[in-house]
């Protein structure tokens, strides 16, 4: 395994993020738009709903000042209350801090 990787080792070709950053192009994004299945919206909705209620309890607990409270739980609701990706993002918050596993997780 050595003599093939010391024979191999003058054709690959290895360069840092900062020597290809140049040669990349610019980033893209894409958003496509599609429609959930009955069964998956169901999921969906539960799953949301379940953690906009963990997200904002666990901020209602937290000792805060006025101002900062109030983000924060603005920042809890426009988490839960949007995309899937925000939800899939907050999933692994809650479940860590409830403990637990919320409805619908286990009908993967």
């Amino acid at each position: 395994m050595r003599q093939l990787a010391a024979a191999l080792r003058p054709f690959i070709l290895r360069r840092t993020k900062k020597q290809v950053l140049a040669d990349l192009p610019e980033k893209t994004e894409q958003t496509i738009v599609c429609e959930m299945e009955p069964a998956q919206r169901q999921i969906y909705d539960e799953m949301r709903l379940y953690y906009r209620a963990h997200l904002l309890k666990t901020v209602r607990r937290q000792p805060r000042n006025g101002r900062r409270r109030d983000r924060d739980e603005r920042v809890a609701q426009s988490v839960t209350a949007s995309g899937v990706g925000d939800v899939h993002g907050a999933r692994s918050l809650a479940a860590a801090a409830a403990g637990g596993l919320p409805p619908g997780s286990d009908r993967r």
